[in-house]
C-alpha cells in the first residue's frame, strides 16, 4: 500500500483548485497537482497518479476549450485505468448517468457539503484501490467491475440529490 496518494486536480478556478488541493492535503494527507486546462493535464504522465478530480465545466468562456467530458475521451482512449471524481453542479440525471457509465467513478456536486463529500469519495475509492493492488497489478483491470459497483451507487446517490 502506497503511503502518500497523488491526485491531479483539473479544474480552471484557480483558487477554488487551491483550496480544494489544501483541504485534500490536510485531510486526506495526499500530495496534489493542478492543472487549470484539460489540455495541460492530458500532456502530463497521466499514469502517475492515483486519482482525478475534474471539473465538468472547464474553461466556459472559451466555447473551444476541452471539458471535463473531452478529458474523460482522452483517458478512456488509453490504457489508463484512472479513477475519477467528476464535480460539477450540472442538474441532468441523464447527462451524469452516461459520464458514470463511460467511466467517471464518483459524481460530487458543488454545494456546500463539497469537501465533505470530496473526502469521502477519495476514500471510498483509495480503500477499493488498495485491495487490488494487494492482487496482481494486472489484475486491477479485470476489477474495474468493482468500480463500476461504486459508479452504480453514486449514480443512485446522485439521481436522489438531483430530484
Amino acid at each position: 500500500m502506497k503511503t502518500k496518494r497523488k491526485i491531479a486536480i483539473v479544474e480552471d478556478n484557480i483558487m477554488f483548485a487551491n483550496i480544494l488541493a489544501n483541504h485534500i492535503q490536510e485531510e486526506y494527507k495526499a500530495e496534489t497537482s493542478i492543472y487549470t486546462s484539460a489540455d495541460q493535464f492530458m500532456e502530463s504522465n497521466m499514469k502517475e497518479y492515483d486519482l482525478l478530480i475534474l471539473d465538468y465545466y472547464l474553461n466556459i468562456s472559451d466555447y473551444f476549450a476541452p471539458s471535463g467530458e473531452k478529458v474523460l475521451k482522452s483517458i478512456n482512449s488509453t490504457d489508463i485505468k484512472l479513477p475519477i471524481i467528476l464535480l460539477s453542479d450540472l442538474n441532468e440525471p441523464a447527462k451524469v448517468s452516461k459520464l458514470m457509465r463511460e467511466g467517471v467513478s464518483q459524481f460530487v456536486k458543488k454545494d456546500d457539503r463539497l469537501f465533505l463529500r470530496i473526502i469521502e469519495s477519495i476514500s471510498e475509492i483509495m480503500k477499493l484501490k488498495d485491495s487490488c493492488e494487494e492482487l496482481d497489478k494486472n489484475e486491477f483491470l479485470s476489477h474495474k467491475l468493482s468500480l463500476r459497483m461504486i459508479t452504480v451507487t453514486s449514480v443512485v446517490l446522485v439521481l436522489l440529490m438531483i430530484l
